[in-house]
């Protein structure tokens, strides 16, 4: 009887599939966000401790690896944002009526109510309320 042994998939088989390729994006968005996510925490611990270690912080944040790293995060968080969008309304039909809304439309309800929730915060932080 001949030994089985698994297949294997060479090292970068999801780099072919552009689908493949998106999932990867995606998934890496939702890890960046997250690590994006606790540098917040940190620069509100440096709040905390003090105006110097504030600035200082600031002043690392400032730099351009920094500015340039920070665009990337930005560019694949965004990528994550846009792709569940896109997501929600195949994985889960909404079904206000009869007949399922197309996903295409639960897309835009989606970009919409993130644009109003976005411009309701910077209306906020500079200079509504």
């Amino acid at each position: 009887m001949a030994r089985m042994h698994p297949w294997k998939r060479p090292a970068g088989w999801w780099l072919r599939n552009p689908r493949y390729l998106l999932f990867q994006a995606r998934e890496v968005g939702g890890v960046l966000s997250a690590l994006y996510g606790l540098v917040l925490l940190y620069e509100l611990r440096q709040y905390h401790r003090g105006e110097d270690a504030f600035a200082w912080f600031q002043g690392i944040l400032t730099t351009p690896p920094v500015l340039i790293l920070t665009l990337v995060v930005f560019a694949f968080v965004l990528v994550h944002a846009v792709t569940w969008f896109m997501l929600i309304g195949k994985a889960q039909p909404v079904a206000l009526t009869k007949k399922p809304i197309p996903w295409e439309r639960a897309f835009a309800g989606n970009l919409v109510l993130w644009a109003v929730v976005s411009a309701a915060v910077l209306y906020i932080v500079f200079g509504g309320l």
